[in-house]
C-alpha cells in the first residue's frame, strides 16, 4: 500500500490584487513500510550470584593476666598460654579480612588501667600449617585477602598491663573485638 500525501498552499498576489489559487499536490509514493520500518538491535545480559556460608568467630580462650601487683608490670604475649584465642571458621576458598578495636583501658567500675601492646601482643595462625603473623592490634586491619589453607585460623591476643601504686585494687575488665569479613564483597 502507497501513502499518498496532499499539501494545499495559497497565495495572494500583490500585484492585481486578485487571489490566485493555486494547487499543488504531492504524490508520494513511497511504501508505507519504508516509512515505518525501525531499525534496532538488542543484547541480553545474564546475572549471577555466588553465596557464601556464613562466617563463624567464636571465642575460645578470654585473655587472663592473673593477679598483679601495684608497681608492677605484667605481659601476655600471643605466645603465652594465657593469651585469648579466637577461632575464625570459613567454608569457601574465599579471603577473609580482619580487624581489630583494642581497648586503651579496662575498668573496675569507674577506676581504669592502661591497656598497653606491642608488636607481639597479637598474631593470627593458619589452621592449616604453622605460619604465624605477629601485629600490633590497636586498629589494625589485616591485609585483604587472607585465605588459609585450612578452612580456620586462629587469632591470639595478648597485652601489657602496669598498674601504679596508686591503682585502685580490683578486678579490671574489658573487651577486644575482633570483626572478620569476606574480602572484595
Amino acid at each position: 500500500m502507497h501513502a499518498i500525501k496532499q499539501v494545499h498552499c495559497r497565495f495572494i498576489s500583490q500585484a492585481n490584487k486578485q487571489p490566485h489559487l493555486l494547487l499543488f499536490l504531492f504524490l508520494f509514493s513511497l511504501p508505507s513500510t519504508a516509512v515505518a520500518q525501525t531499525i534496532y538491535t538488542s543484547g541480553v545480559v545474564n546475572g549471577s550470584l555466588r553465596v557464601l556460608n556464613v562466617l563463624s568467630v567464636s571465642t575460645e580462650q578470654s585473655l587472663d593476666f592473673g593477679r598483679v601487683v601495684q608497681n608492677s608490670t605484667r605481659e601476655i604475649t600471643a605466645n603465652d598460654p594465657l593469651a585469648g584465642r579466637v577461632l575464625v571458621t570459613k567454608t569457601d576458598n574465599q579471603g577473609i579480612t580482619i580487624q581489630v578495636t583494642y581497648p586503651s583501658n579496662i575498668t573496675s567500675g569507674s577506676n581504669s588501667l592502661s591497656l598497653t601492646s606491642n608488636s607481639n601482643s597479637a598474631k593470627y595462625v593458619d589452621g592449616g600449617s604453622s605460619t604465624a603473623v605477629y601485629f600490633n592490634p590497636v586498629g589494625y586491619t589485616s591485609p585483604a585477602g587472607i585465605l588459609p589453607t585450612a578452612s580456620y585460623l586462629y587469632v591470639y591476643f595478648g597485652g601489657i598491663l602496669s598498674p601504679t601504686l596508686s591503682t585502685v585494687p580490683g578486678v579490671y575488665i574489658g573487651s577486644i573485638t575482633i570483626s572478620v569479613s569476606y574480602s572484595g564483597i
